[in-house]
């Protein structure tokens, strides 16, 4: 499935969704993630709160991916849920209706893509298989890491990345650039990311600039 194909999927309920939101019916980058939305200023406390890194993490939010097809911008729009259990991840994409659009597991030998009426589709990890299905880079892998708001350093181990109340910005050696746009803070007081914005040149689709609000946080 190309990318045209998955702005058929993903955008042909936004303005109905939209209204049910009571939002005011602009695609735009902020569409579905900021409208509507608040921002939490944290404190100085959450802020020195320790954060560890967790194997298992129960997600769920919403997102915004825009992108060029033959130097015209598109957008998609939807929301997702991420269940991470160790080395196994499950992936769900869902349309702005709810509908699962597709669902995407991850092991550690290789990666499955499943959609209604669609073959299966595997490859030997996420990136490659998102890569070869709608033809430009999406960072599934590096997400595992930047959704909890933690880094890796050169051997692999994950470190946390300093939160503030002002964003927060890096770029990975696969040249994502990251913005912690905004952080709440968990049932233990501390803090996790609320909001993320990502984007990277590519030479297939122009700038992808990808922002994901996260709703729903539970980990062990």
């Amino acid at each position: 499935m190309r990318s045209y194909e998955l702005d058929s999927i993903v955008l042909k309920h936004v303005k109905h969704y939209l209204s049910r939101l009571g939002c005011a019916p602009i695609l735009a980058l902020s569409l579905l993630v900021t409208g509507c939305a608040t921002t939490t200023t944290v404190t100085d406390t959450q802020l020195l709160q320790v954060r560890s890194y967790a194997t298992t993490a129960v997600l769920a939010g919403r997102l915004s991916i825009r992108y060029d097809v033959n130097g015209t911008e598109q957008a998609s729009h939807g929301s997702f849920t991420w269940n991470q259990h160790n080395e196994h991840t499950t992936v769900q994409l869902l349309s702005p209706l709810g509908q699962i659009v597709a669902v995407i597991t991850i092991s550690p030998d290789q990666a499955t893509l499943t959609q209604s009426n669609h073959a299966e589709k595997t490859a030997e990890d996420p990136d490659t298989l998102i890569h070869d299905v709608i033809g430009w880079p999406l960072p599934i892998n590096g997400l595992h890491y930047w959704l909890q708001g933690f880094s890796i350093e050169r051997s692999g181990k994950p470190f946390p990345v300093k939160a503030a109340n002002e964003p927060v910005t890096m770029t990975t050696p696969d040249a994502w650039h990251i913005t912690y746009a905004s952080w709440e803070p968990d049932s233990n007081n501390a803090l996790r990311p609320k909001r993320i914005d990502l984007s990277r040149n590519t030479k297939e689709a122009g700038t992808v600039a990808i922002r994901i609000v996260i709703d729903e946080w539970q980990t062990r």
